[in-house]
């Protein structure tokens, strides 16, 4: 896992996502589409172009969070405080978050979701 930051903050929203995808992948932020351009789609995009990559993704929801790595990066998902139609994701180790993509941080309040990334072959 190589930390990489958002590049939009308040303007473009989800760019927390794209940027713990690149992350996660150890790629450049440049080289994982604009997922939160998909809309409500974005969790189809990011798995059509995952696909692509030759990878795939699973996600999990409680009280699955037991079945989960203690040693393995995930992208996590979390509520915040004084929005509940909105989200951000962070990378998490253990259940603890590791790396925030936004350089500033943002209050979290509950994970909701991990997200597993793995080759084709992996999974």
């Amino acid at each position: 896992m190589t930390p990489v930051y958002q590049e939009f903050h308040e303007s473009v929203i989800g760019d927390c996502f794209r940027a713990a995808v690149a992350s996660l992948l150890d790629m450049p932020l440049n080289m994982v589409p604009h997922l939160a351009l998909f809309n409500q789609h974005s969790f189809s995009a990011l798995s059509l172009w995952l696909d692509s990559q030759d990878m795939c993704i699973k996600e999990y929801f409680p009280p699955e969070f037991k079945k989960l790595s203690k040693s393995k990066h995930y992208i996590g998902v979390y509520t915040l405080p004084e929005c509940t139609e909105e989200s951000h994701a962070v990378i998490i180790k253990n259940r603890k978050v590791v790396h925030d993509p936004n350089v500033n941080g943002i209050k979290l309040k509950k994970l909701i979701c991990v997200l597993d990334i793995a080759p084709k072959s992996i999974k």
